[in-house]
């Protein structure tokens, strides 16, 4: 039977291999500020905040609340997970739940593109058949 990883072993993992840094206020103070703060606390009833760590994109930060539960909160998406019930449960529960995380994500991504690219076409073909009318118009006029 594997024996579980310490406690250092599993953040060395988490920021080695899952590209998380610790948590800087200076760099990323802006993740938790006061707006956000208050949005803990009037949703998800989290009155204190003890940072942990920053995912590699800058935009999820890991946190521990006063009863020791370990939650990462998402700017992007403006969505809070619980990752464990303490800090030492949430790191291996997201280091084992990675791969699923990840595919989720390049879906996500894949939608994100996919959108983006189908409005550049439309907005591309828009001004291709704009440029036609004005070279349409233009040449019309040239004749009178």
């Amino acid at each position: 039977m594997q024996q579980l990883q310490s406690y250092p072993e599993l953040v060395a993992t988490l920021k080695n291999d899952r590209k998380f840094h610790d948590f800087y206020e200076h760099t990323d103070g802006w993740l938790i500020d006061q707006e956000n703060k208050e949005h803990f606390n009037e949703k998800y009833g989290i009155t204190n905040i003890h940072p942990l760590y920053v995912d590699h994109s800058g935009m999820v930060v890991s946190f521990l609340d006063d009863r020791g539960i370990l939650f990462a909160w998402c700017e992007m998406t403006r969505e809070m997970d619980i990752w464990g019930i303490n800090k030492m449960e949430g790191i291996v529960l997201k280091l084992s739940n990675v791969e699923t995380m990840t595919d989720a994500n390049e879906a996500t991504r894949c939608e994100f593109i996919s959108a983006i690219l189908h409005a550049s076409i439309a907005i591309a073909k828009k001004e291709t058949r704009i440029k036609r009318l004005m070279r349409i118009t233009l040449t019309i006029f040239m004749a009178l």
